[in-house]
């Protein structure tokens, strides 16, 4: 259960802080296109890795907004506060425990996120990435923006980006999914965060990252 502890414990801290704004965004960039083409695979089970095999027995989330599925090995933690709606913790199932003696670290999570529109919802999230003092960004690093359609044809943001965690010195790559439900007026995030040590980030193409991402948001259905 610690590995657990120290993922809810790390998740406050990622929540921490919302006044900065840096943005350093670039919109639909056309040297950053790998997401899309990475869903496409997907659906058409092109990428499928062997480590995928849990996929075949799912947990159902489900609210009055969305609903969501994951493998029913990930741990369901449930709320965290008055941001996160629901959280899952996948560490140790699909990518490895640990790298370089320290943990990898992997959840998914629902948040609130504040907003009265989706270009609202996605410009208040890549403001807080830099609004929290814990997390140090590399210099030349540009959070990549993506437009997705959702189940239905609805509009929607993939948004990810990755720095340095001071607090429990590892590297965190994050993927946004950005929603906004025209239902209620209100905005969220279905978010995976994978935090490891290692400094060049080549963590993130050599365990496709991406692919585990793509697999959670392409499960989203917003009601």
């Amino acid at each position: 259960m610690m590995k657990y502890r120290v993922l809810i414990i790390t998740l406050l801290l990622c929540l921490k802080g919302i006044t900065q704004v840096v943005p350093n965004v670039s919109i639909d960039s056309l040297t950053s296109r790998i997401f899309p083409v990475v869903m496409e695979a997907l659906r058409s089970g092109v990428y499928d890795l062997p480590r995928d095999t849990s996929w075949q027995y799912l947990q159902h989330y489900e609210s009055e907004i969305l609903s969501l599925e994951v493998p029913d090995k990930w741990l369901n933690l449930g709320g965290l506060g008055s941001v996160v709606q629901v959280a899952f913790d996948d560490s140790g199932l699909y990518f490895q425990e640990s790298m370089n003696d320290r943990p990898v670290l992997v959840g998914v999570f629902l948040l609130n996120v504040a907003g009265g529109s989706l270009e609202e919802v996605k410009e208040t999230t890549l403001k807080e990435y830099r609004a929290n003092t814990d997390r140090i960004f590399e210099p030349e690093y540009v959070d990549p923006v993506y437009t997705f359609t959702l189940t239905g044809g609805i509009k929607s943001y993939l948004l990810h980006t990755r720095f340095f965690r001071k607090s429990n010195q590892l590297n965190q790559s994050r993927y946004d999914l950005i929603i906004f439900s025209e239902k209620v007026g209100k905005g969220f995030s279905v978010m995976l965060s994978v935090q490891y040590a290692d400094p060049t980030y080549s963590f993130e193409k050599t365990n496709a990252i991406d692919a585990l991402a793509a697999r959670v948001f392409n499960r989203v259905v917003l009601r």
